[in-house]
């Protein structure tokens, strides 16, 4: 076993539990609009829009499409998708849900046990391609900050994951040799494959057990696992 020193931590579906706290914020942003049409289809709405943010946002770490396209085009095409065509509801959605899922508390079971034990041995960090304002609100309502020595968004440093000088800018910030680091996160292309070709070992949070075709250093199912090797 490797002695590790500094841990790097994804947000956003790692520690975050972002399918659960977009559910019950677009269950009250559907209620509040009135919007039966789409309270009728939820579930297919939900899957819908999970996909459709995952499309933009890798088009976004390309260089594909802006951040306001970003921010707005994913609503619409949900939306549009489940037979709402209506340009203001649109924009009030997008509204409405970017000013409340950041407030939005849920992690996954056992996140705030393992970092308070983590904590006590490693130095803990966050790296995060998400935009500044949201990934701070998050960190706060959640109350993870407090784990964290440094938080390193995509935003701030001009890099996003999978690119390499984005984990090299982390470490080079903490002094942080590459054979004692880790990455732990949930996506295999920004994540796992980000840190891989960055030479920093890889934790892969993989939930619902999703094949794939890496090798990774470590793979877990929940992140209490990570107590069992840490």
């Amino acid at each position: 076993m490797k002695h590790y020193k500094h841990i790097f931590f994804d947000l956003d579906n790692t520690l975050w539990d972002f399918r659960t706290n977009m559910k019950e914020t677009f269950a009250e942003i559907i209620d509040e609009l009135n919007l039966q049409k789409v309270k009728e289809q939820f579930d297919d709405f939900i899957s819908l829009f999970y996909a459709n943010n995952e499309k933009y946002w890798i088009a976004y770490r390309k260089g594909k499409v802006k951040k306001e396209l970003l921010r707005i085009q994913r609503f619409a095409d949900t939306l549009e998708s489940i037979g709402v065509h209506d340009e203001g509801t649109t924009l009030r959605m997008a509204e409405l849900y970017h000013r409340r899922i950041s407030r939005k508390p849920n992690v996954f079971p056992g996140v705030h046990e393992t970092l308070m034990y983590l904590k006590e041995k490693y130095s803990l960090y966050i790296i995060t391609n998400g935009f500044v304002e949201i990934q701070t609100n998050k960190l706060e309502s959640s109350r993870l900050s407090g784990y964290f020595k440094r938080v390193f968004m995509a935003e701030v440093t001009g890099f996003q994951k999978p690119d390499r000088r984005f984990f090299h800018h982390a470490l080079s910030s903490v002094n942080a040799k590459k054979s004692e680091s880790l990455m732990v996160g949930d996506d295999t292309e920004a994540d796992i494959r980000g840190a891989k070709d960055a030479g920093i070992d890889q934790v892969y949070f993989n939930p619902m057990g999703l094949t794939h075709d890496l090798i990774t250093t470590y793979e877990i199912r929940s992140i209490e696992e990570l107590r069992e090797f840490l």
